[in-house]
């Protein structure tokens, strides 16, 4: 439920009184008046002037612009045209804050949540005074505040207030609220509509939570269609896991007719954005020539970045390609590396590949040893055959309270 601080800096002059920044750069563009001086300032700004930008942003503050003090305060919070100083940050801040500017007010309480116990209570005040002056992310903050000390009634308005005021960020945490049911009835179908509505706002986040539900909530509201166009809005705002998720129903047929194309290119845009399963995925269409023919070359590649990624189950295939040398000369010594990683991520597969080579002495000597602690660990991991041979190398019982299904090439 966090955000972060504001730093876009802002044109408009508003009105009060100020007190100047403390020096002055040599050089800085002569102005007249808040108006004046903040444009100026603005203009030095994004010419990368940034101590000139200072010295008319303090003229401008000092004039009474409440955008130029809080303008100030991001540039001795960043350190451009000024020394860091947060503190120094905080004063302009809460300048701003006075005259009516809002984000000027949530910096401040953002920076103030970094302190100790007194300092983030206060914070709460500032967030509170942001909130007052309809600033969504304002009100989210002091939601999440009140949220994080259980006070779910307390949260719940200000998370209304905020996504009210179109912060998406507020809508899903309403619509957390009313999932879990903390101090309001659980109503699946109203937390729905603020995933929706947080979706309609541009978070990804929304957009995937509006999926989920509708791909996996209770089988009466089940609607794999709808769920299809969510994960897909997300995929759209570069979500990885979205790609994934589109891909995986249009690989399948589900909520959209299926098509293995499609799915190849959500598996890649995913796998783009380094999901290990959309890399995986998208190495199997290769593996198995999904509509395009066998590639053992192109699955390799993405069975080597999605096992960099960890994914177990690619490390195991990897091991299989280099070991059976369909995609180059063959390599035990590599496709042990590679079965040895998938078994260390738990993949029952990856330790019986790794205990044959062993016990066959391919890609290391062999060594009994280590064969017999390879197949004891895919029996841990419910693979039938490991317990078998790991009892025949061993000479002890052991046995898995069910089968594993293993699934992946073997050599």
């Amino acid at each position: 439920m966090s955000s972060v601080s504001v730093r876009v800096l802002v044109a408009s002059a508003l009105s009060g009184g100020v007190f100047a920044l403390a020096g002055g750069a040599a050089g800085a563009e002569q102005c007249s008046g808040a108006t004046e001086c903040l444009a100026q300032g603005l203009e030095l700004y994004r010419a990368k002037k940034y101590d000139q930008a200072a010295e008319n942003f303090a003229q401008a503050c000092h004039s009474g612009s409440a955008d130029a003090c809080f303008n100030l305060g991001v540039l001795y919070a960043d350190g451009r045209g000024a020394p860091q100083d947060q503190n120094v940050a905080n004063g302009y801040y809460e300048q701003a804050c006075s005259m009516g500017k809002n984000s000027g007010c949530y910096n401040l309480g953002n920076a103030l949540m970094e302190g100790d116990q007194t300092s983030r209570i206060k914070a709460r005040s500032f967030y509170a005074r942001a909130c007052e002056l309809e600033h969504g992310p304002g009100c989210n903050k002091l939601g999440a505040a009140f949220f994080e000390s259980k006070d779910y009634k307390s949260a719940t308005r200000y998370f209304e207030q905020s996504c009210q005021m179109d912060y998406a960020t507020g809508c899903s945490n309403l619509a957390i609220i009313y999932h879990d049911g903390l101090e309001v009835e659980k109503d699946p179908a109203r937390s729905l509509s603020y995933y929706e509505r947080s979706c309609s706002l541009g978070d990804a986040g929304g957009c995937m939570k509006s999926g989920d539900a509708l791909y996996a909530g209770e089988e009466e509201s089940r609607d794999y269609a709808r769920a299809y166009a969510f994960y897909a809005k997300a995929c759209g705002l570069n979500h990885a896991t979205g790609c994934f998720n589109s891909g995986s129903l249009a690989d399948r047929g589900l909520g959209i007719e299926r098509n293995k194309a499609l799915a190849r290119q959500y598996y890649e845009k995913s796998c783009v954005m380094n999901s290990s399963s959309g890399c995986y995925n998208l190495a199997n269409a290769y593996y198995n020539g999904d509509e395009i023919g066998q590639d053992f070359k192109k699955a390799g590649q993405y069975y080597e970045k999605a096992c960099a990624m960890n994914h177990g189950n690619a490390c195991n295939r990897l091991g299989g390609i280099y070991y059976q040398g369909r995609a180059g000369a063959l390599d035990s010594a590599v496709a042990l590396n590679h079965f040895v990683k998938a078994c260390s991520l738990d993949v029952g597969a990856g330790c019986m590949n790794a205990a044959m080579l062993y016990e066959k002495g391919h890609g290391a000597a062999s060594d009994p040893k280590m064969a017999g602690g390879y197949f004891a660990k895919a029996c841990d991991l419910k693979e039938l055959s490991g317990c078998e041979n790991a009892r025949r190398l061993a000479g002890d019982a052991i046995s898995p309270e069910e089968s594993g299904s293993g699934g992946d090439a073997r050599p």
